[in-house]
């Protein structure tokens, strides 16, 4: 359905709280602008309590720190537009709370031969525009990932050959070689309807898909205003379990002063991602509940390795970040327990490699020597930068949590070793294409694992790039290329014992580790805040999903038919 996007901006009603010392000044500040916030806001709030009205419909509001970037689920990884993509389309494949493989449009699926997979899939599925589902919507959904020239996910799924329909509801998969994660690999391709995308993409180009979504999910797009919300309502046609929870409001919002007095006023149901530094106010905020995990995203810092004129580094070539001892230095100088403690305020587990515990090649073994400052200058020494060098590191100021604060860190610290840092810190709808295109030299992301198997972090961001063949699309920037790396990663997809795959992928693990392309910093905490109106329990991979929220007075609204 055609969506509408429109620039507008939204806030909400202050917390407030007492300290002692020198921060209660600064809490008092804090407190004015939220009160001076609330007054320039209240008739938002009331229009869209109207709306709610208005529809019939009682919404479920989550507070996101930023909207997707497009509903083509194809065109970014990002876990912002995933979260509500996955709300409207669905997979062949699907990962339960627990980051288990389990049944999504495929109803089972069967290894015929070592390099051939067939899918059942189910019958009566109807997407929102009223098309019956068919083998060929996915055909179509798995070549449209694999072929378009802007698609991110194909690293997805880049042992793929060959996709064909055998009938109306089965599925046949050719692999390049045996892969033993195939069916996992699926669930993060999303299925578009052939019928309505094709020709409109023909017609209109394939920005069309940016704002017509046209799923099978359990809700479907009521409307979209780019940067002020996202409303999904239930699908009364959805092939599984009803949603009990009608209606989604996706509220985009950077500014965590403005999702703090829109917490206190009680105007969200779900925050995401709660500031660190404002955990204890949400926490005394009335009606709420605080809920912490160890989360699956790596936050880490990326290297340009391979280019000798790199365009960070305005002295190059030399590009001094191909030199592992440079590499090293900025691994030794960058104290990244400090940032946990001071920047994160403990709300986050420091990383000394790619993956968490509970992801499938991780290493208990693995740590980095850090931090050590000394260590650092004599490495500089030796590679020949006694006096440091000046480079450029990129990142987002709106994706991450504190990721504008974590770049100024990372620059004070290794100021001190010699190593002067310009800090970018821009929007990600500025940042993601720089640094895709591969305009960066030293930059910050985040990356998670949300099915539980590391072979994504290889596939992606660190095999060698291969144009066409699915590996190494996010390795632009970086420019990294190990045969060894990408035998190991190769290797582990052949790998159908798990003990002797999980073993592959942490060998994988300690040599990405050996040469630091990546130098981890932590593993964000996810961090919610929950409405007592409602029952809800986060998901490993940190997907907001509507199936999983309930009313806890068990309303559910009037239903009124949304057109």
């Amino acid at each position: 359905m055609p969506l509408n996007p429109r620039h507008d901006r939204q806030s909400g009603i202050s917390p407030s709280a007492r300290r002692k010392g020198p921060v209660a000044l600064r809490n008092r500040l804090t407190l004015l602008f939220f009160i001076l916030a609330a007054g320039t806001v209240g008739g938002a709030l009331a229009c869209v309590k109207s709306r709610d009205a208005a529809l019939g419909e009682r919404a479920a509001r989550i507070s996101q720190g930023s909207d997707l970037l497009s509903f083509d689920p194809y065109f970014k990884l990002e876990s912002p537009s995933f979260n509500i993509q996955r709300n409207v389309f669905d997979a062949l494949t699907d990962v339960d709370a627990n980051m288990k493989l389990a049944p999504g449009l495929a109803e089972r699926w069967e290894l015929k031969s070592p390099t051939v997979w067939e899918f059942t899939l189910r019958r009566g599925v109807t997407f929102h525009g009223g098309q019956p589902f068919s083998a060929d919507d996915a055909v179509y959904s798995i070549r449209r990932a694999m072929d378009w020239k802007l698609s991110r996910v194909k690293s997805e799924i880049p042992t793929v050959r060959r996709v064909e329909a055998l009938g109306g509801s089965l599925l046949r998969v050719e692999t390049t070689m045996p892969d033993a994660i195939l069916p996992l690999r699926l669930a993060s391709i999303l299925i578009l309807n052939r019928a309505s995308c094709e020709p409109a993409v023909r017609q209109y180009g394939d920005d069309w898909l940016a704002t017509h979504a046209n799923g099978t999910g359990p809700y479907r797009v009521l409307d979209w205003r780019k940067d002020v919300r996202c409303e999904l309502i239930a699908n009364d046609r959805f092939w599984g379990r009803k949603p009990t929870v009608r209606r989604l409001d996706f509220i985009p919002t950077s500014s965590d002063a403005t999702r703090l007095t829109a917490l206190h006023g009680g105007d969200i149901d779900l925050m995401i991602n709660v500031p660190p530094a404002f955990v204890d106010y949400a926490a005394r905020v009335g009606g709420y509940r605080i809920l912490k995990r160890p989360g699956l995203r790596l936050i880490y810092l990326g290297l340009d390795v391979g280019r000798d004129k790199t365009p960070g580094v305005a002295a190059s070539p030399p590009n001094p970040l191909k030199d592992l001892r440079v590499r090293r230095a900025i691994a030794a100088a960058v104290d990244n327990r400090l940032i946990v403690e001071k920047i994160m305020r403990g709300n986050a587990v420091p990383a000394d490699q790619l993956f968490p515990p509970g992801v499938i090649g991780y290493d208990p073994s693995i740590e980095l020597e850090r931090p050590n400052l000394e260590l650092a200058k004599k490495l500089l020494n030796e590679a020949g930068y006694p006096g440091g060098f000046t480079v450029c590191l990129d990142g987002t100021n709106d994706r991450y949590v504190n990721d504008a604060a974590i770049l100024q860190a990372v620059a004070s610290l290794l100021a001190r070793a010699g190593i002067a840092v310009q800090v970018n810190a821009q929007p990600k709808a500025s940042f993601f294409p720089l640094e895709e295109r591969g305009g960066c030299s030293f930059f910050m992301l985040g990356w998670a694992d949300t099915n539980g198997d590391g072979a994504g972090t290889f596939d992606h961001l660190l095999h060698t790039a291969a144009p066409g063949g699915g590996y190494g699309e996010s390795n632009t920037s970086t420019q990294y290329s190990n045969p060894e790396l990408d035998r190991l990663d190769e290797a582990a997809s052949r790998e159908f014992d798990p003990v002797k795959r999980n073993a592959l992928l942490q060998a994988a693990n300690r040599l990405a580790m050996h040469d630091l392309v990546h130098i981890p910093l932590h593993f964000q905490m996810d961090l919610y805040a929950v409405s007592n109106r409602i029952q809800w329990s986060p998901r490993r991979d940190t997907e907001v999903r509507g199936l999983d929220l309930k009313w806890a007075d068990g309303e559910k609204g009037e239903v009124r038919r949304v057109k």
